[in-house]
């Protein structure tokens, strides 16, 4: 009996020790796994600058920076038709990694529709010099037929052109052509569809320091899927 009672003894001291190695065994492996995501955590984690500024020669620098929620850019020799001007665009960030764009020229303010809060430019922004006369920004609007928002300035610092979720192709040196889609409203594949206008085309001229229209086109459906557009 003696013996007996020894050896339950035993078997329940085993027994206790066991579960108390496995569970200081979990509490480790745990404790491991947590300290190894923090640290994981701590290192992926960078957190945001509230503001950059970069002073260049570049205009083909000039996009939001990441990691900062206002980019700031300044340009202090920009000619336009022989005009020297300072050039300053600042990026804002908001909500969803979408910007909004303020443009300064020889410190005054340009106001335009493609600027506001309310026009969402998205990650992606473009400026340059078309003619040797004009400024055009190019903000990426994110929709499937990858358009852009297009403002042109020129030096009398005039907003010239001011259009939303547009494309804009070169056709010669002096001319440019300002594509206008209706793809949010049908499906040009449609039966229905075909005969009505899926795309504008506006070919401007540039002339005189100014953009006069030189000639619009309606491409129907029909015309669009015909030509494999």
């Amino acid at each position: 009996m003696k013996n007996k009672k020894t050896m339950k003894i035993i078997l329940y001291t085993l027994i206790v020790i066991l579960i108390i190695s496995i569970g200081v065994c979990a509490y480790l492996i745990i404790t491991d796994i947590v300290k190894k995501e923090q640290r994981k955590n701590t290192t992926n984690f960078t957190p945001e600058k509230e503001e950059c500024s970069v002073v260049t020669e570049d205009l083909n620098q000039i996009h939001p920076i990441d990691g900062c929620t206002t980019s700031t850019f300044t340009v202090n020799k920009v000619t336009l038709d022989g005009v020297d001007m300072k050039l300053e665009a600042t990026f804002i960030k908001g909500k969803d990694d979408i910007f909004t764009i303020n443009l300064k020229l020889d410190d005054k303010g340009i106001s335009a529709a493609n600027f506001s809060n309310s026009a969402l430019n998205f990650y992606r922004s473009q400026v340059s010099i078309i003619n040797d006369s004009l400024l055009l920004i190019q903000s990426d609007t994110g929709d499937q037929m990858d358009t852009q928002n297009i403002t042109i300035i020129n030096n009398q610092k005039e907003v010239l052109l001011n259009e939303r979720q547009v494309k804009i192709t070169e056709k010669e040196e002096n001319e440019f052509i300002i594509h206008r889609y209706n793809f949010l409203s049908m499906v040009c594949e449609d039966e229905e569809n075909k005969d009505k206008i899926f795309e504008v085309d506006f070919t401007y001229k540039l002339e005189d320091n100014k953009i006069k229209l030189k000639e619009l086109k309606n491409i129907t459906c029909n015309e669009y899927v015909t030509n494999g557009e």
